[in-house]
């Protein structure tokens, strides 16, 4: 018969190297042999090789159901034998024995329970089954499911393992690739998750049907992931592979999924991805495109979007430090004066919704998810220009404010200016808050080259506010305003603050401008927030012509009611104080340092520090070590953070002794259980302080 094949002969089984039965098993990637019981405590991962054993369905959904409490659906379901198929075996007897080795339950079992405390319905694939084929009672089975998570509302997650379409049942088994596929668009119709996770191996038809469709595509590390084989592929295209075709790595580097995830990690990435916002997921997932310079990609998929970034009048704020203080009260003048404005920052510190404000509120999940929708579908509609993380979350921010037909929106730059995504917008007003030696890789290297970068933000005929120390620098911004025919408003020049007051609960001050004089007090602490907000008060009066709101008096008001998190941001954990502050460059920390002696603490307090790699670590540490009693050193929750012994190693001699903590939560439970209670810094990223947001807010440091 054509269907069968010859054999090889065995290899005689005195020649095997024999593992006992039970106890042990060997690893089939690295041959070592491995104790069952910690293979079993593993995940049944290698714990020599990281290689992942397959798991039977009854494992699988033991691991991702809370408890290992589930109940299983449809377990009535049994293949026939329509087409009396034989090979070297009858079909029915293949079904009978595979039923006797693994349980009747076919290749697929449907369990419902919850998963992270989030109800969830999931499918396990039995590769022991026929090698997790798919036949008719796959397909029926699934299509059930999804129609069970449409009538109930939650998430469906299918784990595959398997070797495609099952030839037994012919055409009938290929027809379930479309008959799920039709119930797998309803899902996306009502806007309910479907994550797929890809096993090794994921091949046929199932990767040519239901495992490539999730609105999130997941795998384990190394997993074979394709359509045919790559034997086969070979063979019939006579070429050699590229290293890694079809595997789970080679797969995500090229677009095909979104992460790649230890078993270990696959729960707790699972009950993140099952939330009732996918679009937000989806944006987690260009994190790994990294950070890119230009306009192109943010200019075709604002035009692809109708251009939302002209629906709305906007300010554009740059500048190496305050342009996310100056852009808060600015948010809050406009709140104070009536005048409905949005406000866009970056980074977050523990929600991505704190980037998007309208009024006083940040956006809500299912407001950003909303937004990024059609965002996400435009950048799918033309992958061949790839948008990161933070052109689609810019875009998002065009869409809510031009959804909201808001009557004015604050953009703080994200690096630079003239090559940043907010610069795809024609600004009515820009800002430039101070110039610094930060990103020289790619903003240049000297105050100059900075300069002249975030001058990119000017327009010709709009105005342009502008202040910088460095005299060069000042130059630089004053030329490039000129050879634009931007109208310059020079802070050194408009702009004079006096009789300032810094306490540990904000800043008082006077300004003076052309069009009047304050007495202010702003909740930001800092000699520099006086600074900061005497330049928002200015740039309120620039857009007051336009917007008449924007008087003296929602310039007191807004100014009084500033709110920006992590900015020298006073917690009380255990009686004792924790102080956040983001700043990340030596002239922040020149800052903070000064913070610190303007209100009697310095040499009195602990810092627990983090940075990342590719900052001046040394800078900052010079600025700031000399004002601090001691030094926790940390890394921070990125992967440009610099470890622990990288930072002791840097900053070494730049103040008292550091320590190293493995983490800020082991910092802060350390120091705040110590009989010391000077106030604690925590400071040097604003990744560290998020964290450490994140740690206070929930008060479990309190119950440490």
């Amino acid at each position: 018969m054509w269907f069968r094949k010859d054999r090889a002969p065995k290899e005689p089984r005195e020649k095997r190297s024999k593992v006992p039965e039970g106890l042990w098993v060997k690893c089939e990637s690295c041959r070592e042999i491995l104790y069952n019981k910690e293979l079993a405590r593993n995940f049944k991962i290698c714990t020599k090789c990281g290689y992942h054993f397959r798991l039977s369905a009854p494992e699988r959904l033991r691991m991702l159901f809370d408890d290992e409490k589930y109940v299983e659906l449809e377990v009535g379901l049994r293949s026939v034998d329509p087409l009396r198929f034989r090979d070297s075996k009858r079909y029915r007897d293949r079904l009978k024995n595979a039923g006797e080795n693994v349980g009747p339950s076919e290749a697929i079992r449907i369990g419902t329970g919850t998963m992270g405390g989030i109800p969830v319905l999931i499918g396990a694939m039995e590769f022991f089954f026929l090698g997790g084929s798919m036949g008719s009672v796959v397909g029926e089975k699934v299509t059930r499911a999804a129609e069970r998570a449409l009538v109930e509302s939650k998430p469906l997650i299918i784990v595959s393992t398997s070797g495609g379409a099952r030839m037994q049942e012919g055409i009938l088994s290929l027809m379930q690739m479309a008959k799920i596929s039709a119930a797998l668009s309803r899902l996306a119709e009502a806007r309910i998750p479907y994550i797929s996770v890809m096993t090794d191996p994921t091949t046929g038809g199932v990767t040519a049907s239901y495992a490539m469709l999730g609105d999130v595509n997941v795998a384990e590390p190394n997993a074979l992931i394709g359509f045919a084989g790559p034997r086969v592929i070979e063979q019939t295209i006579r070429q050699t592979l590229p290293e890694g075709f079809q595997r789970s790595e080679f797969l995500l580097e090229h677009g095909m999924l979104d992460f790649v995830v230890d078993r270990t990690e696959m729960k707790e990435t699972l009950v993140q991805t099952s939330d009732p916002f996918p679009s937000l997921v989806r944006l987690e997932s260009l994190s790994i495109r990294g950070m890119k310079l230009g306009l192109a990609a943010i200019d075709a998929l604002c035009d692809r979007l109708g251009r939302p970034e002209r629906a709305v009048p906007v300010v554009l704020l740059t500048g190496t430090n305050g342009k996310g203080s100056v852009a808060a009260t600015l948010s809050a003048i406009a709140a104070a004066g009536g005048v409905r404005a949005g406000l866009y920052t970056s980074p977050h510190l523990v929600s991505v919704g704190e980037r998007l404000r309208i009024g006083e509120s940040d956006l809500s999940d299912e407001e950003l998810d909303s937004a990024l929708e059609p965002v996400l579908r435009a950048a799918d509609d033309s992958p061949e220009i790839p948008v990161t993380y933070f052109e689609a979350l810019t875009a998002a921010a065009f869409v809510a404010f031009a959804g909201r037909r808001l009557d004015l929106a604050f953009l703080e730059v994200g690096l630079g200016g003239r090559f940043d995504a907010t610069n795809v917008a024609s600004p009515a007003l820009s800002v430039v808050t101070s110039i610094g030696l930060d990103h020289t890789e790619e903003l240049g290297p000297t105050l100059s080259s900075i300069a002249r970068e975030k001058a990119g933000i000017f327009r010709r005929g709009r105005p342009a506010l502008l202040t910088a120390r460095d005299p060069e620098a000042r130059e630089a911004l004053l030329e490039a305003a000129r050879d634009c025919g931007a109208v310059a408003h020079d802070a050194a020049d408009e702009i004079g603050v006096s009789r300032v007051e810094t306490l540990l609960t904000g800043t008082r001050f006077s300004a003076a401008t052309p069009v009047a004089r304050y007495t202010l007090e702003t909740p930001l602490p800092g000699r520099h927030q006086a600074h900061n907000a005497a330049l928002a008060a200015r740039a309120a009066e620039l857009l007051s012509g336009d917007f008449p709101g924007l008087d003296s008096a929602a310039i007191r008001r807004g100014i009084a009611a500033t709110r920006w998190p992590g900015r020298l941001e006073k917690f009380s954990c255990r009686g004792v104080d924790v102080v956040l502050d983001g700043c990340h460059n030596p002239p922040a920390a020149l800052a903070l340092a000064g913070f610190l002696r303007d209100v009697g603490l310095a040499g009195r307090t602990r810092l627990v520090f983090a940075a990342m790699a590719d900052k001046d670590v040394e800078g900052m540490a010079a600025h700031l070590f000399p004002a601090v009693s001691s030094v926790r050193v940390v890394r921070a929750p990125s992967p440009r953070a610099a470890t622990a012994e990288e930072l002791l190693r840097r900053t070494a001699g730049a103040g008292p002794p550091s320590a190293a903590s493995p983490s800020v939560e082991a910092a802060l439970s350390e120091l705040v259980a110590d009989p010391d209670p000077a106030p604690i810094i925590v400071a040097g990223s604003l990744y560290l302080v998020g964290e450490a947001r994140s740690l206070l807010l929930s008060r479990r440091l309190e119950d440490a």
